[in-house]
Order: C-alpha cells, then sequence, then structure tokens
C-alpha cells in the first residue's frame, strides 16, 4: 500500500515537473520585468564612479534576465554601453523623468492580460506570448523576437504627461502620442502572423495590418508623423510606393533608415493600413476579415481584394 501511495506521488511529481518545463497549456504565458530594476540600480550607482562602461555593463547587461540577455546578443545597438552612456549625459532631465513611469511598469500585466482578451475576443486562434520589457538607448519602442516573445523598450513606451522632453532639439512626443496598449497590441499581432516578409508588399503589409487591428480592437487611431503625412499626400504617396512593390529592398518604406528629406520615416505603415482598412470595410463578415487579414498567403490578390487601388481613383 505505501509503495503504491510514494509510487503516485513521484508519478504528481513528474508530471508537474514537466508542466513547469514545458507549460500548462499553449496559453500560459510569462512576464519579466526584473531588468527594469536592473537599469536603474545601475543608473544611480554610475553617478559616483569613474569607470561608468563597467559599472553599468556589470550592474545591467551581467544581470540581464534570460530573455533580454537573447535580444542583446543580436543587438549591436544595445551592446555598446557607450550609446547609454552618451544618452544619460545629453538628456538627463529625460531620463530622471522616466524612473517612476517605468518602475511603474512592474505592474504591466493588467494590460497585457486585457490587449491579449481583446485580441482572443475577436481571433480565436490567438497563442499569446511572453513579454520582456527593459531599457534601451532608445532604439526601439517594440518588437516580437523569433515569433514568440513581445520585446517592450519601456524608456519609449511612458507616457507623454509623465516626461521631460524639453531637452530635445526636435519634437520628440510623436513617439508616445499612442497608448502603451496600442504598441501591445500592434505586437500581439505580429505573435499571430506566421509569414515572412519577402518584398515591399509583405513587409509594409505586416506593418500596416498590425498598426489597423490596433487601433480596431483598442478604438483609438493611431497617429504619427507618417501618418499624418500620408493622410495629407496619399496619392503622390501611393504613385511612389506602387512602384517598388515587388522590391526585396524596404529600407525606404520602414523602420529608422526610411526617413528622408520628402517624407518622415515608415510611410510604408501608412501605405498598408490603409490598403488593409479597406480590405476591412468592403468586407461582409468583419470577423472573417480580420481572420483573413493576419493569415495573408497572397499579398498581390489582398491587395487586389482590398479595392483599395479603385477607391483611390475616385
Amino acid at each position: 500500500m505505501l509503495y503504491t501511495i510514494i509510487k503516485k506521488l513521484l508519478t504528481i511529481i513528474i508530471s508537474l515537473s514537466f508542466v513547469s518545463c514545458f507549460g500548462q497549456s499553449e496559453n500560459e504565458y510569462a512576464i519579466e520585468t526584473s531588468d527594469i530594476t536592473n537599469f536603474w540600480i545601475a543608473f544611480d550607482s554610475i553617478k559616483n564612479t569613474e569607470d561608468k562602461a563597467k559599472v553599468f555593463k556589470e550592474l545591467y547587461h551581467n544581470k540581464a534576465s534570460k530573455l533580454f540577455k537573447e535580444q542583446l546578443d543580436i543587438s549591436p545597438d544595445m551592446q555598446d554601453i557607450r550609446t547609454y552612456l552618451q544618452s544619460f549625459e545629453q538628456y538627463p532631465k529625460f531620463w530622471e523623468s522616466l524612473r517612476k513611469p517605468t518602475m511603474d511598469m512592474h505592474g504591466i500585466s493588467k494590460n497585457i492580460q486585457a490587449c491579449y482578451d481583446k485580441v482572443e475576443n475577436i481571433y480565436p486562434k490567438f497563442k499569446p506570448g511572453n513579454v520582456c520589457v527593459f531599457l534601451t538607448p532608445m532604439v526601439f519602442q517594440g518588437r516580437v523576437h523569433e515569433g514568440k516573445t513581445i520585446l517592450m523598450a519601456a524608456e519609449m513606451n511612458a507616457p507623454l504627461s509623465e516626461i521631460d522632453l524639453s531637452e530635445f532639439e526636435e519634437d520628440m512626443s510623436f513617439i508616445y502620442v499612442n497608448n502603451i496598449q496600442s504598441t501591445i497590441i500592434h505586437e500581439t499581432i505580429h505573435l499571430q502572423q506566421k509569414y515572412e516578409a519577402k518584398n515591399v508588399l509583405s513587409a509594409c503589409i505586416k506593418e500596416g495590418s498590425a498598426d489597423f487591428l490596433a487601433e480596431l480592437f483598442y478604438g483609438q487611431p493611431f497617429k504619427s508623423p507618417a501618418y499624418d503625412y500620408g493622410r495629407k499626400n496619399e496619392s503622390k504617396l501611393w504613385t511612389e510606393f506602387s512602384k517598388e512593390l515587388s522590391s526585396e529592398d524596404w529600407s525606404k518604406w520602414l523602420y529608422g533608415a526610411s526617413e528622408t528629406d520628402k517624407r518622415p520615416m515608415d510611410t510604408g505603415y501608412f501605405m498598408d493600413y490603409m490598403i488593409t482598412k479597406s480590405y476591412y470595410e468592403k468586407a461582409k463578415d468583419k470577423n472573417q476579415a480580420i481572420k483573413q487579414i493576419i493569415e495573408i498567403t497572397d499579398f498581390n490578390q489582398f491587395l487586389k481584394d482590398s479595392g483599395y487601388i479603385t477607391k483611390l481613383k475616385k
């Protein structure tokens, strides 16, 4: 009898260990925010030391959580401690103002769960992902790592009302005009998208559709200089954009390098936001349209079915 009981207990323990390693269900996810605290310990510790780079590296990068460490290993722009130190020296008021709003992000779990719920309610095949929040030298706002983890830069997602931008020569407020929920939902959509971008059209649809669905699910219009510019120059922008749909180089349309003298960066987001919006508005079954937007396989057909080009010519 005793042997039987012990055998059952061992079976339970082994089962629990398996669950711990592999997750009890596919809808479980982890939230990692320890790097926020490590950052501020490092930030304060370098104030009274000469070897700032060494101390900051030891207290921040060397203590990185597993998820943050994975990102550091592939991000030269975050590996170089000098980029942090130069920014601290150049924008001291800005960084100090970030302390409270970024520390508040230890409580981000409610925001994440609320955003996941919004997406799951409309997209039944929803899969959540782990979330890691840390501070970068203003490198990015949010991104998805290996299709399963949302990475969020805390300093780029703080509420505009709580930070000091007075030291910047240019207007940086546009980075903070969208609520943090918009970032979470945008990246959550990327978690659901299983396709790889291969050309300008597919790369921009991947980003523009995530913007559109973030707006749809959260209920607030997406804002940025790219959208302001796009709404004023839509026809002209489409003429330029349509010539490069098959190009494998989307550097003119997406991400930091896409800014030119003529237009702001990320106008590709706006272009395919409008295509996705047109597709959704044309669809009779809205829930099915959302599924099709997330699961696009033929991007040229998607563009055609959207009716965007015809709509633009009217």
